[in-house]
């Protein structure tokens, strides 16, 4: 190559000119966008640079950033790819999968009802292959070999999208991982069965069924109610309301339209309801009974 100034041959990538010293590359300013870092050339190779944080100096006081430095690469993307491994913060411990579940959990649980939470709770253990991994080394084929793997319906594999999606979140923030590998996770598109109504014959059998069944009773209301399993079993006492000869539940807990809403208890089932309303050693209308003639509630 020649020198810029006197024109000399000198050695390839020389930063300085033998003959005249005229410094041969210019450098250019670094930028540091959104705090990612960046790269420069020194030489014939590119460096990567990255702030990976902050501490006060003791002279005077002053806040100046702690920098980590890679060089050798042969182009200025090659150096930028490895500024997401410069900028980990080195103290922090990289956690297994359930570990890093187990603290989102405490943070998360707080801002969502127990019945969401539960969903989460349940789906997460469809990815019990994956517990033992650290979380940075879990992969989005990993996650999707186990929605793939998972015999549950589609209303599960879209739970374990969003609860590997949280918890993967949570680890960004935690600086443990750069991505989240659960984002474009494919659950399915889901089929919809048409159940045919249940019969007044078969009606008519659960009703013969109650003096031998304990809990056929609480099938036959069930059926006139039109709540949930979760929404009926989870029913209270002070859910039942009067107002003349009109007998209604205030109840719904699954979504935010069905929250709190009102359901008209029908004539035939009204004697059960007021059955139930007189046990003793219970909260609930539908608990579950016990040998020992106590009840609690269903699991």
């Amino acid at each position: 190559m020649l020198c810029k100034a006197c024109h000399k041959e000198i050695p390839d990538c020389s930063v300085y000119c033998l003959f005249c010293g005229r410094k041969q590359i210019s450098q250019r300013k670094q930028r540091h966008a959104n705090g990612m870092g960046t790269a420069y050339k020194r030489g014939c190779t590119w460096t990567a640079k990255a702030i990976i944080g902050w501490k006060t100096r003791e002279s005077d006081g002053k806040r100046v950033p702690i920098t980590k430095y890679q060089g050798g690469f042969a182009s200025r993307k090659e150096a930028m790819a490895v500024i997401p491994e410069l900028i980990q913060r080195p103290h922090v411990k990289v956690q297994t999968f359930f570990e890093v579940y187990e603290r989102w959990k405490k943070h998360h649980e707080n801002r969502v009802d127990n019945i969401t939470m539960a969903g989460y709770t349940a789906a997460f253990k469809h990815y019990k292959d994956l517990h033992h991994y650290k979380i940075s080394d879990i992969t989005a084929i990993m996650l999707q070999r186990c929605v793939d793997e998972c015999s549950a319906g589609t209303r599960t594999k879209q739970n374990m999208k969003v609860v590997a999606s949280l918890v993967m979140k949570y680890a960004i923030d935690d600086r443990q991982i750069l991505v989240n590998a659960a984002q474009n996770l494919h659950t399915g598109t889901g089929s919809t069965n048409h159940h045919e109504p249940i019969s007044e014959k078969e009606l008519e059998i659960i009703h013969r069924a109650f003096t031998t069944e304990p809990y056929a009773k609480y099938v036959y209301a069930l059926c006139f109610l039109g709540f949930r399993p979760t929404e009926f079993l989870t029913l209270k006492k002070t859910d039942y309301h009067t107002d003349g000869n009109t007998h209604y539940f205030i109840s719904g807990i699954k979504t935010e339209a069905g929250r709190n809403r009102a359901v008209t208890i029908p004539p035939t089932i009204l004697p059960i309801i007021q059955e139930r309303l007189e046990v003793d050693n219970t909260n609930l209308l539908f608990p579950r009974m016990l040998n020992n003639g106590s009840y609690k509630e269903m699991s």
